[in-house]
């Protein structure tokens, strides 16, 4: 598999993305943040080619998911937190360490 990120800096990728994509030995993801406008301003956008994904960001329980949380722990984090109850240390580490992650790529996202 190979992503594009912000493939709109380079609209000639989308029409040789079709060609490179033919010989099916790799997927391609595209994405970018304003890859809608340049799809509407491509006059050679490969059609059939295209599957066009709506992508939002992930709610706070889909994080813990995508980070290993299962539902038993997710459970339990929202019964603390529904009940204004402290977090044992460990899981209260572990929350902290996911924050630091996110402050990391937020942070990555800004330069």
């Amino acid at each position: 598999m190979i992503f594009i990120d912000e493939i709109q800096a380079y609209p000639h990728l989308l029409t040789l993305l079709k060609f490179l994509s033919q010989d099916n030995r790799f997927t391609y993801i595209a994405s970018g943040s304003l890859l809608g406008v340049t799809l509407s301003q491509t006059t050679s956008i490969p059609m059939g080619s295209i599957q066009k994904i709506q992508m939002y960001p992930l709610d706070f329980e889909e994080f813990l998911f995508a980070n290993g949380m299962n539902e038993f722990v997710i459970s339990a984090l929202r019964n603390k937190f529904n009940h204004l109850e402290e977090l044992d240390e460990s899981m209260h580490n572990k929350m902290m360490d996911l924050l630091k992650n996110i402050c990391w790529w937020v942070a990555c996202q800004m330069l």
